[in-house]
């Protein structure tokens, strides 16, 4: 029984993501995981909208010669108060996947000096993971960014 109960920690620990907060142990011997939203109610929003981080991203001399388009996908965990905690591999935030020609690290240079508005789940601020695109256009050096959703 006792082995179950830590496959099942275990599993819920694999189950939200990365996380460099330490686990904690009761009185009772039970294990507390710390745990990450991944469905909200209201997805975290950078302040001054997503417009902000798009602005704020300078499309890279390289990038721009080698003629890059596409897009650059982040992985971050936004804590209750709005602050970039954990992405993958115990960082604040990791590229999941990049384009390359200085793209990527101009993406996580941005993303990382955002501030956001917390997600929420039944109205309380939460901690949530989740994935941001910023999608480059060569045609006119722009960027758009946002919440990425699979296609």
């Amino acid at each position: 029984m006792r082995w179950l109960l830590g496959f099942a920690v275990a599993l819920l620990f694999v189950g939200t993501g990365c996380s460099d907060e330490p686990l904690t142990e009761s009185p009772e011997g039970i294990v507390a995981v710390p745990f990450t939203y991944e469905q909200v109610d209201v997805k975290p929003e950078p302040l001054g909208g997503w417009d902000a981080i798009a602005t704020e991203y300078q499309y890279t001399e390289m990038a721009y010669r080698a003629r890059l388009e596409g897009t650059v996908i982040v992985a971050v965990v936004i804590d209750a108060q709005g602050a970039l905690v954990r992405g993958c591999e115990f960082r604040s935030l990791c590229v999941v996947r990049g384009i390359g020609g200085g793209t990527d690290e101009e993406a996580l240079r941005v993303i990382g000096q955002t501030r956001f508005d917390p997600g929420r789940m039944d109205g309380q601020a939460v901690d949530v993971a989740m994935e941001i695109g910023i999608t480059l256009s060569y045609a006119d050096s722009s960027a758009v960014a946002g919440p990425y959703v699979e296609p």
